[in-house]
This record gives structure tokens, sequence and C-alpha cells, in this order.
């Protein structure tokens, strides 16, 4: 691998980070604490190219102050990635002056860098051209600096998946739709950080090729995190306030989502505690609910969610959710397709041989195909097809 292919690389890698750095900054307001969080990430990335791209120029030798400069800047792409995992993942979430703590590590080794960038042009020069070097010496010294890096990553990634794993708990009471809003893109993102930080902490001889690996990977990364975050919708769209109208016997408040949040992890028992939901209403809601569900249909609309039922019963979002989990024993997703699966068994057994399946499945409120097929076989235990043919 040359080193004017890493040069072309690192350039495209430069550019495209810039662009979606801009592109990011500009986006609605409603999704712009999370996208600043995004966009210091790819900076760190960025930054770390052009610092390579120094390194194997002529630039670094004129300029041995810039040597190291931009290293420490890596304990920062933990932190970060948490903090946009926590900003799409939490509305009530915002930066405060606690969150400054989690960049103590890296103002450390700045501080422990500085008698580094105190010495002469000389010394920088000498330890410039033994860092590029390819020996086991060398990359024993790297393989030192890496460490608090990779394990600075491991530990938020693996923080980002715990998040992520109540946050699947979270849509599946609150949406219908959850293929633009689970998040498994940041999952797999997770994941591939605590991968690349172990074949990091578990190096092998001759260590330049993986070096070279390593410059592609982040040119690769920026161009994922780049297009996903872009893409990425705002998730909890009703989260200012309470939603639906107050029409509530009771005179209480919605729970915010914050502590909604936090009463699902602490167990079923206490998930509705604040909700002031006696059991004589929830199943005067119950029978609500189903009489709405036979004469409106509204699980035919395909992104139905949990707040939007919630005002066609003028009922608070809390209070219905807290009646599906009770009455029908299970989350608003499973609930909602439920219904969407016998639509879809009518439909089936109506003779409606000349649509598709995948007619069907949007007539039935399915925004995919694929999702209809996991949720046909989840409810009727069999695929479209297969019923079809049965019947």
């Amino acid at each position: 691998m040359t080193d004017d292919f890493l040069i072309i690389l690192r350039s495209g890698g430069i550019a495209a980070a810039l662009l979606v750095i801009s592109v990011l900054l500009t986006l609605p307001q409603a999704t712009r604490r999370a996208n600043r969080c995004l966009a210091l990430l790819l900076f760190i990335l960025v930054l770390n190219l052009v610092h390579g791209f120094f390194s194997r120029s002529t630039i670094i030798e004129a300029l041995p102050y810039l040597f190291m400069l931009g290293f420490p800047t890596y304990l920062g792409l933990g932190p970060l990635l948490y903090f946009y995992t926590r900003a799409l993942t939490d509305p009530d979430w915002s930066f405060s002056r606690a969150q400054w703590v989690h960049f103590i590590p890296l103002l450390i080794t700045w501080l422990l860098l500085i008698p580094l960038f105190l010495q002469p042009a000389e010394v920088k020069q000498q330890m410039m051209a033994f860092s590029q070097g390819s020996g086991r010496t060398q990359w024993g010294v790297i393989f030192l600096s890496y460490v608090p890096i990779m394990l600075s990553l491991i530990c938020y990634s693996m923080a980002c998946l715990i998040r992520l794993r109540a946050h699947r708990t979270r849509i599946l009471d609150e949406f219908t739709s959850v293929e633009q809003v689970n998040l498994n893109w940041l999952r797999g993102l997770a994941w591939f950080m605590i991968l690349i930080s172990l074949s990091v902490l578990f190096p092998v001889p001759e260590e330049a090729p993986r070096l070279y690996w390593f410059k592609i990977v982040s040119v690769a990364l920026i161009f994922y995190i780049g297009h996903m975050g872009i893409r990425q919708p705002l998730i909890f769209h009703h989260r200012t306030g309470p939603t639906g109208p107050q029409s509530d016997d009771h005179d209480t408040a919605t729970s915010p989502p914050g502590q909604r949040f936090k009463d699902r992890r602490a167990g079923s028992s206490l998930k509705y505690q604040s909700t002031g939901l006696d059991s004589e209403q929830a199943q005067q809601y119950w029978d609500k609910l189903q009489v709405l569900m036979k004469t409106d249909q509204p699980h035919l609309a395909p992104d139905l969610s949990l707040a939007e039922l919630a005002q066609k019963l003028a009922i608070q979002p809390a209070h219905l959710s807290q009646v599906i989990n009770s009455c029908a024993h299970m989350n608003f997703y499973d609930f909602i397709n439920g219904y969407r699966i016998q639509a879809a068994k009518s439909l089936l057994l109506e003779g409606a041989s000349q649509w598709s399946i995948l007619d069907i499945a949007l007539e039935a409120g399915f925004n995919s195909k694929s999702a209809f097929y996991t949720q046909f076989k989840k409810h009727a235990g069999m695929t479209p097809s297969a019923f079809r043919r049965q019947s």
C-alpha cells in the first residue's frame, strides 16, 4: 500500500468530514444537540487525519511543534459517542458543567505532554523519526500510547450499548414503526469501536501494515458516521410536555420522559407508580380503547405512535401505556401489530389473491415487507405465504 494512496485517502476523508460537519451544524434545530456531538466526534477524526497527513510530509519537519499535538484528542471520541447516544435516546438530556468531567483524561494527557511540546525542534524530529519506524520497539511505544485511548473507547462504547438496550425497550412502548428509530446503526458502531479497540490492545509483530489499515478504517468511519448521522431523524418528537388532551378525571400530570425512563429500569412494579391510575379507571380506558380499535382502526396508520393514539382517546400517553401493559400484557408495539396481523389475515382469507404480499403488508399498516414477515411469523406462527396456501 503506497503513501500516495494514503495521501489520496486522507484527503478524501478530510474533505468528506468537513462537508458532513457543515451539514450537521445546519440541520434543523430539533436535532442540533445530537448533531453537535457528532460533528465534534468527526472533527477529532479529521484533526488526526490532518496530523497524519503532516507527519508523512515535510510540513511536520518544518513545524515540529505540531508533533503529538492532536493525539490526546482521541480520548474525546468515547465521551462524544456516548453524549450523541444520550442526546438521541433521552430528550431531557443536555450538556451541563458536570459533563466536563468526562474530558479530564484528555486534559491530563495534554498536561503530561507539555514537557514534550517544550523540547527543542531537533529532539522532536528524532522522536518523529523513531515513531515512524516499524520495529518491535517502536510498536511497543505506540501500543502503550494507545492503551488509555482504547480502554476509554471500550468503556464508553459499552455504556452506549447499555443505553441502547434500554432505548429498544422504550421505543416498543411508544412506536409501531421502529426501523428509523431503533438506532441499530449506532449499536453496530459501538460494537465496531469495541472490536477495533481490542485489536489494538493485542498487537502482533510487524505492525506497520496495521497502521495503514487504521487510517483506512478512520476514513471509512467518517463516511459511515456522516451518512448515518445526516439520515438519522429526531426520535422523540413529543417530549416537550404532556401530549394529548388533559381530560382525565385524575388531576395528575404525565410523568416526565426522564422519570419514565428511570421507572422502566427500576422494574415493572414501579413502572407506573406515579401515574395515579387505579384499576377501575384502567378498565374503563381499556374498554374505550377496544371500541376505538374496532371502529376507527387506527392501527392501519403506518406511523402510529402512543402519543397519537392517546390523543384519539383523550387520555394521557402514560395512562394508555399502563392500560396496554396491564390489560393486554404486552407492549404498545406488539399490541398494535397484533391488530395489523389480524387485518392482514382477513385480507388473505377474503381471497385477495391478486394482491402481492407487499400490498397486503402496506394495506395492513406496515411500512416494510421485512417487518410484516417478522410480525406475521411471531403472531401467526407461519409466513404470510404459508398462511395464504393453507387458507
